[in-house]
């Protein structure tokens, strides 16, 4: 039980001093209280060196006063010799004389702590524990609790006893990675030693740990707390994955891939080549890897173009501080990224730099959810205090100023573009198919070619805002890539659009492939139009839908109107008129007229007039229109351009003047739009309901090309006497019966509504719908023109008189047709043409001569055996079978030859295709007895046939065949010639052909077993072209390796199969089994396995060295 302290009688005997001096120049005094609890014992003045006494203080039994202090929890006494500055309470601090307080330091020769006094009430100020090295203090004990430096003790007997605790102590030492962040922690005994971990992380896989910053003696005997950092440097790839070059002030170099397809995993680049700095990307430096993880380190100021373009299993970029400039499509197509860093000190972006970055944006529909979700949660790691921001918000990649908006999450369905934006970079959505509206409330200066192409969900365009530049076609990219753009809006889904004022430049290609736009507002601001901003589109046709392959478009009829704001008819520079219908560009034309720029589709009207003064029209101007019906082209226009009214619906009548000299089919550069349109599109082409094409009467038209009225409704067509020039296929209609050129006409003429030469040597046109079973050439025509009798499937025989010596190519072009079930799609019944009789005076057949004649039965040939073309691939007198790919004769045709020449027809036509073979009967061919005398070697079996096909091959132990002859020369060494295969023998009804054996085996590159060989180190030089075109080459590696074949590097077109076997058919669908294992970096070949090589270049005549390319390893 704590006592009950007694009550502290006081008696104060207080002898003040307060005498004030007069002579102390007026110092102040200052008054001190002096208190016991709460009551005032005495009041006193102090003197005049700010000084006073201490007052007296009577203690009660069993206290003993202990002195004046400054607060009741002072636990230091009032110092009486120091000046007193201000009015101070002192207040008076008794002990107790019943108390004792000892402490116990539990260590035997540890010094314990003294306790100088104990409160009146029984109370004292716990001391601090005495240093105990290798320990840590855990409270004072008086048996019941704990008590620490500070804490007021309450005594409740006269003896206390405090016992110090003691824990051994645990030392912290914390390792760090490369962020400063521990990784690993470990708890050490005092003096243990801390073993570190033998590895730390880092960040970026570009860097290997070497240690720690403190020494391992610091790590032994521990005595505190540690912090241990780790050290790495930086570990590129090995040089020999690089090419480096010096940059133009030699100060550097720039680095690229040695062999790019050989890249694969992790790739840090390095930072230094023969004591200099590598401080840029080549152009063009890492196309197609296989990478998936990039660092560019430090010493890196520019990526150039295209430097990592079509890195498409590339998933991490990461660049350190550096870097400052970023090229044109320098990450272009790089795949399913998932972190891109960009450093603080990037300060150029081109435009294009991240085109496309995924490289499977555009098959967005097919990837796995996680993949699309990889995409769409995808977001450039921007460093603080760059010139460079990712708006999380936004989800978009802008500049600091938010003045260029760079790159858009494709994720987005709603695109904001804010205030204060004024370009937005090329490509910026492409293919992005979320895309549904795009709100532009910024004055923009341009937006970026493609910024929108291929968002084939983008629907709503709102513009508050402005746009003054639309860029497409003509925008030349920067940094010298070479690519054609697309529009801004190409194959998007628009419906109407409308642009404020503000716009002035539209580019080619803006609008193109909106199948479902109907109307176009511009604002009178325009200043330039390209004359291909626009597009007619097929799939727009009513009834017409087309099925594009990510959605089907519903079909509206097509662009209906195109207009300036306001009501406005022309722009304010003049330049442009609009009536709603059409674009006019004036002064653009031939001769100062105007230039016919579009015409809608969708327009109504039946009838349209070109208006007087347009002396150019553009391509595709009236194609796809679906409600023009009479066309009149006004005096002064001199051509008729390509594709000009293409699949124009209604259209029944075209009025050409007498100023059109050309109907042409040509697009510049294969591009209309930034679409690639191959082949060649004429001006009138599959305009069914064209039945009226009307001349002028004084025509100057000259030349009309391939195409211009192909499939039109005409019965009659009357071509003008002017007319100089008329390519193949440019007339056909399913209706036409005769075609006629009109009086004094020089270069053409017609008999019985067939169109030949002038001089009848000719046969330029048999028309499409001529009806009659049988045509016979008149005497005096030499050449059947190409495509002369394209479709005309009335014909069943068709007889060449004596002195036709030319078959051009595709002369029979499709002479059959067929009728369906409109339902099952059954062939009902086939009809056209079944027999040709051919001269003897025949000498060349071209190329698809017979194309797509399916019903042909029978050739009569009547000469020795024409040239047989290989314009277009070899396929004179075939077909192709659509299933397989294979060049086949028709089903039922069969060749008649004279009896005289039927081992030459057999021989030709073999070697040309070997499937002609099947065409001839085979109860004519002559049976030849092929004897094989293998001198020694394996028994080779005999043959009965008109010809050997295929060189047999016989083995024999210690000797190299090389080859069969006619003599045997094994006496005499006299062989003669060796023969060729296929082999057909022309002397009597039997050969015997001897084998040639050697010591040596034989080179020549003719043949697999025959093939030159490659040593690994060497190359070996042949010279390939014209004569020589395919070569054989043997390998045999001394071990496991890949193997690539080297040499061809500015081979114009070559491939090359390796097999692992002889005597492979290429023309065999199963010889795929014999080729290796092939891998992206070459074939996988096994050591001690002989490989045949089979080469075919096609190029001017040069030497090329071969070598092959070995690579072992991982």
């Amino acid at each position: 039980m704590k006592k009950i302290l007694r009550t502290v009688l006081i008696s104060m005997a207080v002898l003040l001093v307060a005498m004030v001096s007069l002579a102390s120049c007026g110092k102040r005094t200052y008054s001190v209280t002096f208190k016991s609890g709460t009551e005032t014992v005495a009041v006193a003045e102090t003197d005049k060196e700010g000084r006073i006494y201490p007052a007296y203080a009577e203690c009660a039994e069993g206290v003993r006063f202990v002195g004046w202090y400054e607060s009741e929890e002072s636990t230091t006494p009032f110092d009486f010799e120091k000046e007193i500055t201000s009015d101070k309470t002192l207040y008076a601090r008794f002990a107790s004389l019943t108390y004792e307080v000892k402490y116990d330091a539990g260590c035997e020769g540890l010094k314990a702590p003294v306790q100088e006094s104990v409160n009146h009430d029984g109370t004292f100020t716990v001391k601090a524990a005495p240093e105990r090295v290798g320990y840590e203090f855990k409270g004072w004990t008086d048996g019941s609790g704990l008590y620490f430096d500070g804490d007021v003790y309450v005594a409740d007997s006269g003896t206390i006893t405090l016992v110090a605790t003691w824990e051994y102590r645990v030392l912290t030492v914390e390792f760090l990675d490369d962020k400063g962040e521990a990784f690993e922690t470990k708890e050490v005994p005092y003096l243990g030693d801390a073993i570190p971990p033998s590895n730390a992380p880092h960040t970026y896989f570009a860097y290997e740990f070497v240690g720690w910053d403190l020494p391992t003696s610091a790590l032994e005997r521990v005595t505190e707390d540690l912090t241990v950092r780790a050290e790495y440097v930086y570990a590129p790839a090995d040089e020999s994955n690089f090419v480096f070059e010096e940059t133009e002030d030699g100060e550097a170099y720039a680095v690229s891939a040695k062999e790019p397809y050989s890249l694969s995993g992790e790739l840090a680049l390095p930072k230094t080549y023969k004591g200099k700095p590598v401080r840029e990307v080549a152009k063009n430096g890492f196309n197609h890897t296989s990478m998936e993880k990039l660092f560019i380190p430090s010493s890196y100021r520019t990526v150039k173009a295209e430097g990592f373009y079509g890195n498409s299993s590339l998933k991490a970029v990461y660049i350190e501080e550096g870097l400052e400039t970023i090229e044109a499509f320098a990450f272009q197509s790089i795949g399913l990224v998932e972190r891109f860093e960009l450093p603080a000190s990037l300060k150029n972006i081109k435009w294009h730099a991240f085109a496309d970055l995924f490289n499977d944006m555009n098959g967005y529909l097919w990837l796995e959810d996680e993949q699309k979700q990889i995409m769409d949660e995808f977001a450039f790691t921007v460093a603080e205090g760059g010139n460079f921001v990712w708006d999380e918000e936004l989800k978009c990649l802008y500049d600091k100023d938010y003045t260029k908006l760079i790159f858009v999450s494709p994720s987005l369905e709603t695109l904001e573009v804010p205030v204060g934006v004024k370009e937005i970079y090329p490509s910026l959505c492409h293919n992005y198919l979320n895309l549904k509206t795009l709100n532009i409330a910024a004055h923009l200066k341009e937006i970026g070619p493609a910024a929108f192409s291929g968002a084939w969900g983008l629907t709503n365009l709102n513009i508050k805002g402005s746009v003054e530049k639309l860029w497409g076609t003509s925008y030349v990219s920067p940094d010298g890539v070479n690519v054609s753009n697309d529009g801004v809006f190409h194959d998007a889904d628009l419906r109407s659009v409308v642009f404020p004022d503000g716009l002035k430049f539209i580019d080619g290609g803006t609008f193109f492939w909106n199948q479902n736009l109907e109307e176009i507002t511009l604002p009178a601001t325009v200043e330039y139009i390209s004359e291909q901003a626009f597009d007619n589109n097929y799939s727009s046709i009513p009834g017409g839908t087309s099925e594009h392959v990510f959605k089907t478009y519903l079909a509206n009829g097509g662009l209906k109107t195109i207009k300036l704001s306001n009501g406005a008819t022309q722009t304010a520079n003049g330049k442009y008129v609009f009536d709603g219908k059409s674009v006019i560009e004036k002064g653009a034309g031939a001769n100062g007229g105007d230039f016919f720029i579009f015409y809608c589709m969708g327009a109504e009207g039946a009838t349209y007039s070109i208006p007087e003064g347009v002396t150019k029209l553009n391509l595709f101007a009236f194609s796809e229109n679906l409600y023009v019906e009479t066309l009149i082209i006004p005096e002064g226009a001199e051509e008729i351009p390509c594709g000009f009214a293409m699949n124009a619906q209604k259209l029944k009548r075209v009025e050409i003047p007498a100023s059109v000299k050309l109907i042409n089919n040509e697009i510049p550069d294969g591009l209309w739009g930034n679409v690639m349109m191959w082949g060649s599109y004429g001006a009138f082409t599959s305009c069914a309901n064209l039945t009226e094409i009307v001349f002028a009467e004084n025509s100057s038209l000259e030349v009309i090309k391939q195409n211009s009225f192909l499939v039109i409704g005409a019965e009659k067509l009357e071509l003008p006497a002017s007319l100089t020039e008329l390519e193949s296929f440019s007339i056909y209609g399913e209706n036409m019966t005769e075609v006629v050129v009109g009086e004094g006409n020089t270069y053409f003429k017609t008999v019985d509504g067939v169109l030949y030469s002038a001089d009848g040597k000719k046969l330029i046109l048999y028309p499409g719908g001529k009806q009659g079973e049988t045509f016979t050439s008149p005497a005096g025509t030499e050449t059947i023109g190409a495509g002369s009798f394209n479709n005309n499937y009335f014909l069943r025989k068709v007889i060449f008189s004596e002195g036709v010596v030319l078959l051009e190519p595709n002369a029979f072009n499709r002479c059959y047709n067929a009728d369906y079930d409109e339902e099952t799609w059954e062939i009902l019944r086939k009809y056209g043409l079944k027999e040709v009789v051919l001269p003897s005076t025949l000498e060349y057949i071209g190329d698809l001569a017979f194309s797509s004649c399916n019903m042909l039965e029978k050739i009569v040939f009547n000469g020795a055996v024409p040239e047989l073309g290989k314009e277009y691939g070899a396929n004179a007198l075939g077909t192709e079978d659509w299933e397989t790919g294979e060049i086949v004769l028709f089903d039922n045709l069969k060749f008649e030859v004279p009896d005289q020449y039927i081992k030459d027809y057999y021989l030709a036509f073999y070697t040309y295709r070997p499937n002609y073979a099947k065409g001839f009967d085979e109860a004519k061919l002559p049976k030849v007895s092929y004897v094989f005398d293998s001198k020694g070697g394996s028994a080779i079996d005999g043959v009965s046939a008109v010809m050997v096909e295929k060189m047999p091959v016989p083995e024999k132990e210690g000797a190299y065949f090389h080859g069969w002859y006619s003599v045997d020369g094994t006496a005499s060494g006299e062989w003669g010639d060796m023969v060729a295969f296929p082999y057909l023998y022309d002397g009597g009804e039997s050969v015997t052909l001897y084998a040639r054996w050697e010591n040596t085996r034989k080179q020549d590159g003719t043949m697999d077993i025959w093939g030159l060989e490659l040593v690994e180190g060497q190359t070996v030089s042949v010279t390939m072209g014209a004569s020589v075109s395919v070569v054989w080459f043997t390998f045999t590696p001394e071990e496991d390796c890949m193997m690539k074949l080297g040499g061809l590097d500015g081979i114009d077109y070559w491939t090359y199969v390796l097999f692992d076997r002889t005597g492979m058919d290429m023309t065999q669908p199963d010889w795929w089994i014999a080729v290796p294992d092939m891998e992206r970096n070459g074939y996988k070949l096994k050591g001690g396995v002989t490989y045949y090589i089979y080469v075919e270049c096609v190029c001017e005549d040069t030497e090329i060295n071969f070598f092959p390319d070995i690579f072992r390893g991982e």
